[in-house]
């Protein structure tokens, strides 16, 4: 059985690009889960096919889930 819970995910501060830059540069947007109970956790979407096994979330030592992924801007985040 497959349970859904809400990320939340934001574009990462590491890298700051101008006003003038690409528009189509992938930026990195964490994503960040806070299912404790979790077996495990995957970020899926249309920029994987919907394929979980592409972005499976790490688990961290306080028990929630993080993932960083390269999107392009657009729909993603």
């Amino acid at each position: 059985m497959q349970t859904l819970h809400t990320m939340r995910s934001r574009p990462s501060n590491s890298s700051h690009h101008g006003r003038y830059s690409a528009r189509n540069m992938a930026k990195p947007t964490n994503f960040f889960c806070a299912a404790t109970e979790a077996q495990s956790v995957a970020v899926v979407g249309d920029f994987n096919d919907w394929r979980p096994q592409v972005h499976p979330m790490q688990q961290q030592t306080d028990g929630s889930w993080h993932l960083q992924i390269p999107l392009n801007h657009g729909h993603h985040h």
